[in-house]
């Protein structure tokens, strides 16, 4: 982790966040669903016990305070998901804490837990950091609509997709990343704008299927 990084964050005082905040630790401790403008005590306590790498546990004893307003039951395995890696993995913790990561950096962490959980919040940070977002070609999130988009695939250069049944794996991530990255090409487009574009168009077949 840079000392610029520590030298901006005093536990001890209010931490101000903001859109181009330049750590993705920030993103992990975001609620699934919540708008990037609400800065609440829930978020800020969350990136505090993420970034001294404490176990789920904590920020579970946190909700129980009824102190602050919490997460979701919804996303209860969404944190503890990321807390698990922060709090176990060396090197995740490195890369998630560190300012303005590179885009190998990015995709690394990215490889270490392919989930939705894992993955999410990096596509946001991507988001909201456009010129590394033009770069990256690592892994993203599936979530339920990119899920009906890639079982919709027939084939592509004659090669064949086995149906996504209950949670994506990692065979499944690399084939989508491969796909999206063809796109990307194709199109003339970052891939994380494919990923965008898997959602809408995915969105609609999952709608379709479910009327």
């Amino acid at each position: 982790m840079s000392s610029s990084f520590l030298s901006r964050v005093n536990l001890s005082q209010s931490f101000q966040f903001d859109y181009q905040h330049d750590s993705l630790l920030y993103y992990y401790s975001l609620p699934r669903q919540r708008n990037l403008n609400d800065y609440d005590e829930f978020t800020e306590k969350c990136f505090e016990l993420l970034l001294n790498r404490k176990p789920f546990t904590e920020l579970q004893k946190e909700c129980n305070k009824d102190s602050i307003s919490c997460y979701s039951p919804n996303d209860a395995s969404i944190f503890k998901v990321r807390f698990n890696m922060i709090a176990s993995n060396n090197e995740a913790y490195t890369i998630a804490a560190k300012d303005n990561p590179t885009i190998a950096e990015i995709e690394k962490l990215a490889s270490l837990h392919p989930s939705w959980a894992w993955l999410f919040p990096i596509k946001t940070y991507l988001h909201h950091h456009k010129d590394k977002a033009k770069q990256y070609r690592g892994l993203l999130p599936f979530g339920k609509y990119v899920i009906a988009f890639y079982n919709g695939i027939k084939d592509v250069d004659g090669e064949k997709f086995e149906k996504i049944n209950g949670q994506p794996t990692l065979q499944h991530h690399m084939s989508l990343q491969n796909i999206s990255n063809a796109m990307a090409d194709l199109d003339g487009v970052p891939t994380i704008t494919i990923n965008d574009k898997m959602y809408l168009y995915g969105g609609k077949m999952y709608n379709t299927a479910n009327d």
